[in-house]
């Protein structure tokens, strides 16, 4: 979060794949934090995530659906941040 400079293009595009996959968690505190983490991702580096974009979006929209509002609710916001800082 406070070092943002050093998330170039190519780190990016290795740890997106990656928090996306921790988003699909069956534990819920582990899913949460990694969409906790695209989301601060995405209001930091903003339009670096542009080739990232579907993987994100179509990740967020299903875990959107979850009943449990513990997740729903981040998902929500990083959704929301996501598509305010994509072009």
């Amino acid at each position: 979060m406070h070092h943002s400079e050093l998330l170039v293009a190519s780190v990016t595009k290795a740890i997106v794949p990656d928090l996306m996959k921790l988003s699909e968690s069956l534990r819920s505190t582990l899913s949460k934090n990694a969409v906790s983490a695209v989301n601060e991702l995405s209001g930091k580096v903003k339009r670096q995530l542009d080739g990232e974009f579907e993987l994100i979006f179509g990740k967020l929209v299903r875990r959107t659906l979850d009943t449990n509002s513990f997740i729903s609710e981040e998902v929500r916001r990083a959704l929301l941040t996501v598509c305010c800082n994509c072009g």
